[in-house]
């Protein structure tokens, strides 16, 4: 939810000059820990405060709590999740017809590698 100029984000690590810390998004610790994106407002986040139902899969921080918030659904980060495996998990939420989720983030590391590449 924050433009780079403001969260300093470069190769998924940035330094809260506040904290005198470093956060490192495959750090587990510092994925669980919320007020690392106390700035910003996840999308899952603005679902959960509008009253809607959120899933996230894959998401690097999506089980930590923000703002008082958690998404409903929250699968975490596994290095060795396959895009199949993550596909799964979307089309299952998708299925669901109690407590279907509103939105649903699902992060594919294959894909983002390529795209760097």
């Amino acid at each position: 939810g924050l433009l780079p100029a403001k969260h300093g984000i470069v190769a998924n690590r940035f330094i809260d000059p506040t904290r005198n810390e470093a956060f490192y998004s495959k750090d587990p610790k510092c994925a669980a820990d919320g007020t690392w994106l106390s700035q910003g407002e996840p999308f899952w986040i603005k679902v959960e405060r509008d009253g809607g139902r959120s899933a996230v899969v894959q998401w690097i921080g999506s089980q930590a709590t923000i703002h008082g918030y958690k998404p409903s659904f929250a699968v975490p980060y596994r290095r060795d999740a396959t895009p199949s495996d993550v596909a799964d998990r979307v089309i299952e939420f998708l299925n669901k017809t109690v407590e279907r989720p509103d939105f649903i983030a699902a992060y594919m590391s294959q894909v983002d590698r390529e795209s760097h590449r």
